[in-house]
């Protein structure tokens, strides 16, 4: 079985901007065996409320 991660970020955190976040997240999950990452973008999971 491979096990993946799907990320949902939505505000900056400690590590600063949405990048350096995300990197650190994946970073993570590389060195915890993770097989994959997926992020969506907002072609893929629209936000009804505030539409593109």
């Amino acid at each position: 079985m491979k096990l993946g991660l799907h990320l949902w970020p939505h505000s900056p955190s400690r590590y600063g901007n949405h990048f350096d976040t995300l990197l650190a997240v994946v970073q993570a999950g590389e060195q915890a065996g993770l097989d994959s990452v997926w992020m969506p973008d907002h072609f893929m999971c629209r936000n009804r409320g505030r539409p593109s």
